[in-house]
């Protein structure tokens, strides 16, 4: 089975300069059944992350902090994961922090579509191991 029809990776952000400011982005969740969110520091030093997720009807409503959505670690050159499945609304919004500088990246996977994907948005490499 080929993952890249049922899912879809989406960068939501990243600070490519070591900062202490957060990430934040909103996801659109219509016509997929949950949501992996990925957070990964670059930084040596040992600091905490945290990623929390909070939903909304739209981008201009208030967003509600989900219970249990939230992920902390400690560590140098960690990451953290964050998997959201079937929230009430149809908006997510994540953030990912850290206590000290670091460059950050934040990721979403989508998964379970209700439709499947004819073509993906991003490079793919489908490998066989027959070939």
């Amino acid at each position: 089975m080929q993952q890249s029809n049922y899912c879809k990776w989406v960068l939501l952000g990243q600070a490519t300069t070591a900062g202490s400011t957060g990430l934040t982005a909103e996801v659109d969740m219509a016509n997929y059944e949950g949501v992996e969110f990925v957070g990964i520091a670059g930084s040596t030093s040992t600091i905490a992350h945290t990623l929390a997720a909070a939903t909304g009807a739209s981008t201009t409503d208030s967003f509600v902090a989900l219970s249990g959505a939230t992920h902390a670690t400690t560590g140098g050159n960690d990451f953290a994961v964050l998997d959201v499945y079937r929230p009430r609304e149809r908006w997510l919004q994540v953030t990912f922090t850290t206590t000290a500088a670091s460059e950050k990246v934040l990721m979403a996977r989508q998964y379970g579509p209700r439709k499947l994907q004819s073509a993906t948005t991003y490079d793919t490499a489908v490998v066989s191991p027959n070939t």
